[in-house]
């Protein structure tokens, strides 16, 4: 079995071959107040020149490159693993609690490698597409949890694993932001005529993330078609009278069709 460095390694070479770096962007921290330097202005003084150094301050956003997650992931000891599995699984990495252990209710490393790559992937993928998810801020967390609660936390996760066992267990299906900007640019080109702008696309899959957080059941098209109609009532309402417009003439023509 591929142990979780050497798939760290793995992973880094794909994304480095499709970023063309050695150290590829993950995505951006949380982000802070900073300042930063003013190019010195002249100021005059009794008739002389002056320099004035100055700074202004801005939100500040510090890159999180792949060795910034390895270094978290390499640290980390068997309990920070274990609470790392229950934040994947929340936030539906995991796909059924069942999967989170063996039937010995020790934690199964085959599946917790696969979603710690699911969970690296999807935060690169919101980064490409210019949104946050909580799949970065799950891996910087990363042994970060006090004792006392990761203890708790682990205890209440294999009675629910093996409650799930007995029936009752809980499966959310994941919508990856790639799939759900498809479906929105899809659908765009029929309810609107053009495709969907990159805004639209982060509304769309911050849309049905927060959904699926609540625990709803969520129809892609359908809710696609809904964000769509939302965002742009005039565009979409241009489209439906000339769909109408040519149902009608549609009618006419077959008429006419059958009068000659």
């Amino acid at each position: 079995m591929v142990d979780l460095e050497q798939l760290l390694l793995t992973i880094s070479a794909q994304m480095g071959n499709q970023q063309q770096s050695n150290n590829p962007l993950i995505g951006y921290d949380e982000p802070y107040m900073g300042t930063r330097d003013i190019d010195p202005t002249l100021m005059i003084r009794g008739g002389l020149g002056a320099p004035h150094y100055y700074t202004e301050e801005i939100e500040r956003r510090d890159p999180v490159f792949f060795d910034d997650i390895t270094e978290i992931l390499s640290n980390l000891d068997d309990d920070d693993k274990n609470v790392l599995a229950l934040e994947m699984f929340a936030a539906g990495v995991y796909d059924d609690i069942n999967d989170m252990y063996g039937d010995d209710l020790q934690r199964d490393e085959r599946v917790f490698n696969a979603m710690v790559e699911n969970t690296i992937n999807l935060a690169s993928q919101g980064t490409e597409l210019g949104f946050d998810t909580t799949f970065l801020k799950i891996l910087l967390g990363a042994g970060q949890t006090e004792m006392p609660d990761i203890l708790k936390r682990i205890a209440d996760s294999k009675d629910a694993a093996a409650a799930a066992r007995r029936g009752g267990g809980r499966v959310i299906q994941w919508a990856d932001p790639e799939g759900l900007v498809r479906a929105l640019k899809d659908e765009a080109k029929g309810t609107l005529g053009r495709t969907a702008s990159k805004a639209e696309q982060r509304k769309f899959v911050q849309r049905i993330h927060n959904m699926q957080a609540k625990g709803m059941s969520v129809n892609v098209g359908a809710q696609a078609e809904v964000a769509l109609r939302e965002s742009s009532p005039v565009e979409a309402g241009a489209m439906d009278y000339n769909a109408a417009r040519n149902s009608v003439m549609q009618v006419i023509m077959g008429r006419l069709g059958r009068v000659q």
